[in-house]
């Protein structure tokens, strides 16, 4: 009798703990299921998708431990990003980086992107302090991106400099074409000037190289001074005064207009000079430079 109880006892046990078994390993099952779809949807763009199954694989994970949080981390802030959602991508990607030592170089790019998009630069530093001040060529290849970002170009071209002394081979040829970008760059407009031109009507347009609005202003003022002129002749000054008045709201609109285009201009070759630098960049990239601006 008593032998037939430690049976059946030992059955029980048996039946437990196969059912806890087997509850663990469909829980394995699914979760590997769940990770395989999740980064099936990733590599296939589908990143509003892949976020959602992530963050199912995330609270599944906790449970099992089977994966590292940190690539789950990692690929939920890229889902993110991709789908333009920076300030929250930045959340994870912050997690990302509690759960690691190192830092991926396309996650930093992603990382100081957004911070970019903030202007807050001394996160970027922070960062590349934290990451690679034990890598002294990542280091200055990343310091010379956040330099370019920052605008600060003066440093940006010290720091290229110092990667030439570095290794001569690997980068004199992208401190030499940056060099002469920065060299030929056209020189800024001038609110003084512009403001002087401006009091000549279509004079301010054309020094900021507004060309269409300098015809525009020359085509419409033309006639309305023109009528009130032949108005004021033929002795209606009632009509030519309010013909006048129309035309001089319109003289100021230029000459206001013409300083805005300064800001305008100015702002369009800082964003030529920059594209050209990103190419010089891209292109080293792609024979040996690491570093990486496309997004």
């Amino acid at each position: 009798m008593i032998q037939l109880k430690n049976m059946i006892l030992n059955l029980k046990t048996y039946l437990i703990i196969s059912i806890l078994f087997f509850i663990w390993i469909e829980g394995v099952v699914g979760l590997s299921i769940d990770s395989t779809f999740f980064y099936y949807l990733f590599k296939n763009g589908d990143y509003s998708n892949a976020y959602v199954e992530g963050l199912k694989l995330k609270f599944y994970n906790k449970k099992y431990q089977i994966y590292d949080d940190k690539e789950i981390y990692k690929y939920i802030a890229l889902s993110l990003f991709y789908t333009k959602q920076y300030r929250k991508s930045l959340e994870y990607f912050n997690k990302y980086l509690n759960h690691s030592a190192t830092i991926e170089d396309s996650v930093f790019d992603k990382i100081i992107y957004i911070y970019k998009n903030e202007n807050n630069f001394d996160e970027m530093k922070n960062i590349l302090e934290k990451y690679y001040k034990n890598n002294r060529e990542k280091y200055l290849l990343n310091k010379a991106k956040i330099a370019h970002l920052e605008k600060s170009y003066s440093l940006e071209l010290k720091i290229l400099d110092s990667l030439v002394l570095l290794d001569s081979l690997k980068y004199k040829d992208l401190s030499e074409s940056i060099h002469i970008i920065f060299n030929n760059k056209p020189e800024n407009k001038s609110y003084l000037k512009a403001f002087i031109f401006s009091l000549f009507p279509t004079g301010g347009y054309i020094y900021t190289e507004r060309y269409s609005d300098a015809l525009f202003t020359w085509i419409t003022l033309t006639p309305l001074a023109t009528l009130g002129t032949l108005y004021y002749l033929n002795g209606d000054k009632y009509r030519s005064y309010i013909i006048y008045s129309v035309c001089g709201m319109f003289y100021l609109g230029t000459i206001y207009g013409s300083l805005v285009s300064v800001k305008l201009y100015n702002e369009r070759i800082e964003e030529i000079l920059y594209d050209k630098v990103l190419k010089e960049y891209e292109k080293s990239r792609k024979t040996g430079f690491n570093i990486n601006f496309s997004f």
